[in-house]
């Protein structure tokens, strides 16, 4: 929102109002800062005042123009669909591949509710979708909405923009064809004064050495190809490459954005004067970032001022908003209804194209035929976008496996299937939920950083004899937190890899490692439970987890979670962990969020039954299930030892199929 603002107040129009909403308050708070400094000392006559709306209908009412820019899930949420197909061995990204799919089963549902609120509160409003992923968002939300609800993106003009000065042209001069779906386009044609520049350009590796999209497929492709391909279509042509670059890094992007996004809103939350300076740094750092792993495939370089310049979505949106709102007729690329544009696809089938647009909205324009090629890639495509909304509107795992096992970049059904089962689709507690534990654990450590003390728990020593006995020397923890079972491992003398979601337990887990003299024993791993674990198969000799599992998992993340500790235990491996029961005073009390999951005071507690407990120890040795009391009320728990057979692979993953 912060560059549509901006654009807003260097472009004075009819807008005289911008109000904000988001369903996190501290998120809210800190755009509010950046956007009122945007604004100037005062505010100025000229720029649009900024409201605060307290709910979706509030913000809805009155509004000509509805910005729809959500991340359900947040940026955790990004993470585990990167790292589960990663897990599978094929490409997790935000908006292509499995990513993009596991990403669209998630927003859709709430795309579509906003919908239906605007169609409520707002009819005469125009939807301009932002959200990723974008052309199969769009789609979902025209089923409500109809063709008042457009989806654009920044890459085709960018595209455009950079291809033109590559060729010396102006590139607000010239007329171009570009058609495809949302990250799946090509640029056809690049005309002025009648004289078609593209195949010049083609034919001169100077030129397309000088913009990104030339430097990324590389001359000889792309004079095979015959056309210029959205930068996104890199991770279709040179799959290979690119899963290679992305599985060798040491973290994922969402993982980077996750990292370098919690410390921009912590750090303007607590100054809200510096917001702007703190958002416009991490706003660069993104831009100079964005799609570094296919870079690093192709040889790796930086973007240039050239490539950073290529129009933004903050444009595109104003020169939408302005052709509609003043009838000032212009030409942009934007995701719309097909009506024809495509004979193979449906009329209703969301696709991106040039628009002429105007007071009525935004019409595709007659387009050159597509060739086989392009053609196939589109329908293969477009079938997932559709089996993915299907799935999201309905519920239906059949259509959700469709969608995956139909994209290009999964290699079989049964990886598909594996994913589906991975992510706990459609048996998950709300993402909100997960979300707001996240912040509730990471608000806990920083206000008490010692609020377990010190000694170590009974359930460490115990697992530490255990251990120690079995001759393991190699220990993971689960839900290390601030570590003082870790660091208690670590002085009895095991190597521990100490794991947790809160990056601030963490550091105060090193840094306590380095004064007690065990820092080298302990390496620390931001890690959610609900990812697949970065580790290698049969790479420790023992896993720990105290009241790990019972946290706010659903039943199939839990089972995953413990997939993923039998996959990375060696045989014969030793796995000790403790939960809440259904005998806890606390089971059946609080706030009820489905799936034996209870909240007390902030923090979510999942109870366990004995059938869980049986079923999680399937596959394995069940050593113990020793009952235990511990802290106030007090809480009842299991202690939980099982093994891992010395000639076994590791445990299936998953309770039975759906």
């Amino acid at each position: 929102m912060p560059l549509v603002y901006g654009a807003l107040t260097r472009n004075p129009g009819p807008v005289t109002e911008v109000t904000l909403y988001d369903t996190d308050a501290v998120r809210l708070g800190v755009i509010g800062s950046v956007l009122e400094r945007m604004g100037g000392p005062g505010g100025s006559p000229a720029v649009p005042r900024v409201r605060i709306a307290d709910s979706l209908d509030d913000a809805l009412r009155g509004a000509d123009f509805v910005f729809s820019a959500i991340r359900v899930g947040g940026t955790a949420g990004r993470t585990r669909d990167e790292r589960i197909p990663l897990a599978e061995g094929v490409l997790g990204q935000e908006t292509v591949g499995a990513g993009g799919v596991l990403y669209g089963l998630r927003t859709i549902p709430v795309a579509l509710e906003i919908a239906e609120r605007v169609r409520a509160v707002a009819p005469r409003a125009w939807v301009i979708n932002f959200t990723n992923p974008a052309g199969m968002v769009t789609e979902a939300m025209s089923a409500v909405l109809g063709e008042r609800v457009i989806g654009i993106c920044d890459s085709p003009v960018g595209l455009v923009r950079r291809a033109a000065r590559a060729a010396g042209a102006d590139p607000d001069a010239v007329g171009y064809d570009y058609t495809g779906l949302n990250h799946l386009g090509w640029l056809r044609s690049l005309t002025l004064d009648g004289r078609d520049l593209l195949p010049g350009l083609l034919a001169d590796p100077g030129a397309l050495a000088s913009f990104e999209e030339g430097r990324l497929f590389g001359a000889q492709w792309l004079q095979a190809l015959g056309s210029l391909p959205n930068e996104y279509l890199h991770y279709y042509y040179f799959r290979r490459e690119t899963l290679h670059t992305v599985r060798a890094a040491a973290e994922t992007r969402g993982e980077f954005l996750m990292r370098q996004q919690d410390a921009f809103f912590q750090e303007a939350a607590k100054d809200p004067s510096a917001a702007y300076e703190l958002w416009e740094r991490t706003r660069l750092e993104r831009e100079e970032t964005y799609m570094a792993d296919s870079r690093a495939a192709t040889g790796g370089w930086s973007r240039d001022s050239c490539d950073l310049d290529g129009g933004g979505y903050e444009q595109v949106a104003l020169a939408l908003m302005r052709a509609i709102s003043r009838d000032e007729r212009t030409r942009l690329i934007l995701n719309v209804p097909n009506e024809g544009t495509v004979p193979q696809l449906p009329d209703d089938a969301i696709i991106e194209t040039v628009c002429e647009v105007g007071a009525e909205g935004a019409r595709p324009l007659p387009c050159a035929p597509l060739g086989e090629a392009e053609l196939g890639l589109m329908l293969q495509l477009k079938a997932v976008e559709r089996a993915t909304v299907e799935a999201a509107a309905t519920g239906s795992w059949q259509a959700a496996l469709r969608a995956l096992a139909l994209h290009p970049l999964v290699d079989s059904p049964a990886v598909a299937d594996r994913i589906l089962e991975r992510a706990a689709w459609a048996g998950t507690p709300a993402d909100e939920l997960a979300a707001a534990q996240r912040r509730h654990w990471q608000e806990t450590y920083r206000a008490h950083p010692e609020m377990y003390g010190t000694e170590p728990s009974g359930p460490a020593t115990y697992a530490a004899d255990v251990f120690q006995a079995a001759g393991a020397r190699e220990v993971l923890e689960l839900g290390a937190g601030h570590g003082r079972d870790a660091l208690y491992l670590a002085r009895r003398g095991f190597s521990v890899q100490a794991a947790d979601f809160s990056a601030d337990g963490l550091a105060q887990l090193r840094e306590r490692a380095e004064r007690s003299g065990v820092g080298e024993r302990v390496t620390t791993l931001v890690h959610d439970v609900r990812t697949p674990l970065p580790l290698d198969d049969h790479s420790v000799d023992a896993v720990f987890a105290h009241m790990l599992l019972c946290m706010a998992l659903s039943t199939a993340e839990i089972h995953a979670a413990v997939a993923e500790i039998g996959r990375v235990l060696r045989p014969g491996g030793t796995f000790v962990y403790t939960v809440r029961h259904t005998g806890d005073a606390h089971y059946g009390s609080g706030t009820a969020h489905g799936d034996d999951i209870y909240e007390h005071g902030g923090f979510a507690v999942h109870f366990f039954d004995r059938a869980l407990v049986d079923s999680l120890a399937r596959g394995w040795r069940l050593d113990e299930v020793h009952a235990f009391e511990e802290g106030e009320l007090p809480r009842r728990l299991w202690r939980v030892t099982q093994t891992l057979p010395a000639w076994a692979p590791g445990p299936a993953a998953g309770p039975g199929r759906r």
